[in-house]
């Protein structure tokens, strides 16, 4: 039984940038994150804001604390298309402002943030060229949870699809030199499963089992991206094999 394609991308064309990546950076990341693996009381909100098709602005602001132990906030934001798992935003201080009345402000760069979405439970994060009279220290690296795990709910598959992170090609694909990105062609044999953790590109034919020979079946997981080079590129599924493709919109 083949079911209905809905949520995997095919495209038709390999982003040749380096930006390309396997997650898709949208709604289903916004929320409050944490670091996990000390217990620091800082914080990090995103939200996510649809600018147009594929397309949307992640807005951050992290809840922090100076070399006093004082907290103070600091935001930023990053342009997002579908495919680009890591953002690369500018941090600023805001000072100067009033609670209830007019006031004039000032914004102060803080440093520059590279956000590597992972999977929906992971967030790798590293802060670099901090230049603050708040704090010592230029750069910071550490790991983000999301909140929900401290009141025990789970992102789950049937709320983020996202639910592991990128190690490495499987034997029946080779590693391209973009990041996160497995290359397949030729016969598929067994079972084989796209995952949802890298991008598929197909490098000319590749055939699901053998036409009236040994059979294949290919899971194709929701939200995943399987991407061709040129016009030659193509999946073609076998007589008597089967592919599994179920999406989540």
């Amino acid at each position: 039984m083949i079911k209905k394609i809905k949520s995997v991308v095919l495209g038709g064309a390999f982003l040749a940038t380096g930006i390309a990546s396997a997650i898709t950076v949208d709604e289903n990341f916004e929320g409050f994150w944490y670091q996990s693996d000390i217990s620091a009381g800082r914080g990090w909100a995103f939200d996510y804001i649809p600018l147009g098709p594929e397309k949307g602005l992640m807005f951050v602001a992290g809840y922090v604390y100076d070399d006093m132990g004082n907290p103070f906030w600091v935001v930023g934001s990053d342009e997002v298309l579908d495919g680009e798992s890591i953002l690369e935003i500018d941090l600023l201080t805001v000072t100067g402002g009033n609670f209830d009345s007019s006031s004039s402000r000032t914004n102060h760069p803080f440093g520059s943030m590279t956000v590597d979405v992972e999977s929906c439970q992971s967030m790798a994060v590293s802060i670099s060229g901090i230049d603050s009279e708040l704090v010592s220290t230029s750069e910071a690296s550490f790991t983000l949870t999301p909140q929900d795990a401290i009141a025990g709910t789970q992102r789950d598959a049937a709320v983020c699809p996202y639910q592991q992170k990128f190690t490495s090609c499987p034997d029946f694909a080779t590693a391209s030199t973009q990041p996160k990105t497995c290359i397949v062609s030729g016969t598929l044999a067994g079972d084989v499963t796209f995952s949802n953790d890298t991008n598929w590109v197909l490098q000319g034919g590749v055939f699901v089992g053998v036409d009236g020979g040994t059979t294949a079946n290919l899971t194709i997981e929701p939200g995943t991206r399987v991407l061709g080079v040129t016009g030659n590129d193509f999946l073609a599924v076998q007589r008597g094999s089967k592919i599994f493709a179920e999406g989540t919109a």
